[in-house]
């Protein structure tokens, strides 16, 4: 069993701690012996100014649209489940 997981380059979980609980949460039951695979993700970022969506990058938080600064991010916090392989 393959379990793929999308991980945000703000999230504050850690492929380590991921693989480290996954021992123990899935002890037991079918996924107990599948192997995790990890893919990061870039944040995104959307514009109140104009309602643009953009990448985060060096620039921060200026929109490349409108040049607004007023924006905040609308993924990249979090660990997404992608999908599960079962052979």
């Amino acid at each position: 069993m393959n379990v793929n997981l999308l991980i945000g380059s703000f999230s504050e979980d850690r492929e380590e701690s991921i693989q480290f609980y996954w021992k123990d949460l899935a002890r037991g039951t079918p996924g107990e012996n599948a192997n995790l695979h990890f893919q990061h993700v870039k944040a995104d970022m959307k514009c109140f100014g104009c309602g643009g969506a953009l990448g985060f990058d060096d620039k921060g938080s200026i929109c490349a649209y409108c040049q607004d600064n007023n924006s905040q991010l609308s993924s990249g916090e979090d660990v997404k489940l992608e999908s599960i392989e079962v052979a």
